[in-house]
């Protein structure tokens, strides 16, 4: 088994961001599927969450980080045609779905997701 291998994006194909958050750190990182037919990492970027992040609540951090990734990779993800997959490890974010009304960090969140 060989190690991955950074690859050019290629705005015809594909994308997929992944991304995951602990209690102080978040990582992101955008695929593409290649003419092998395997996924390719085409970046990666990790950052410590400030003081005041690292209290939000677990579906706010997952939302934060969708959030900061469509921003971190917007500039190779901006011109795809094709629907951009976003996988994450937890469930947490069917919270909005439920929650009839948002909080103050979420209504941030979702304002600044207008403006991506």
């Amino acid at each position: 088994m060989s190690a991955p291998i950074l690859m050019q994006p290629n705005q015809d194909t594909q994308f997929q961001l992944e991304l995951d958050t602990s209690g102080y750190a978040t990582s992101t990182m955008p695929s593409q599927l290649c003419e092998d037919d395997k996924w390719h990492p085409i970046g990666f970027m990790f950052k410590s969450l400030s003081p005041a992040e690292r209290n939000y609540e677990i579906h706010d951090k997952e939302l934060l980080l969708v959030l900061k990734g469509l921003e971190e990779w917007r500039h190779i993800l901006e011109g795809t045609t094709h629907m951009i997959e976003i996988l994450n490890d937890h469930r947490n974010l069917t919270y909005f779905q439920m929650s009839p009304n948002l909080n103050c960090q979420q209504s941030t969140l979702v304002s600044l997701s207008v403006q991506i």
